[in-house]
């Protein structure tokens, strides 16, 4: 798996520098949704550690501390495509908000929610 062709560190780690890495699992459906999706995916957020999650008003229990979720941004016109990706890729939880970010999550049970 080649994930740094696509995204780079400082998009999947915690933002805060302490050096967070999401999940390995979460990391290779990312790729596998990017192999895919065949189109440029922004990270906008990770991995966060409790610390920073808690200063960017995050919910405790987020998939984002546990290494398991990204938010994403893509081009509005490919936003259905990407979600049945990622649902095709093992990301059971998407939270949507339109045309402002795509967030995806490896849970245990489909779950999808706007914001």
């Amino acid at each position: 798996m080649r994930i740094k062709e696509f995204f780079k560190d400082i998009e999947l780690e915690c933002k805060c520098g302490c050096g967070c890495k999401p999940s390995e699992a979460a990391i290779q459906n990312l790729y596998a949704l990017r192999l895919l999706f065949a189109e440029p995916i922004r990270i906008t957020s990770g991995r966060r550690c409790p610390s920073y999650n808690e200063q960017i008003g995050g919910k405790p229990n987020s998939k984002h501390v546990a290494g398991t979720a990204f938010d994403c941004k893509v081009k509005k016109e490919d936003e259905l495509r990407f979600i049945t990706l990622a649902y095709m890729c093992g990301f059971q939880g998407v939270g949507f908000k339109d045309n402002v970010f795509i967030h995806i999550d490896t849970r245990q049970t489909d779950a999808m929610w706007g914001y």
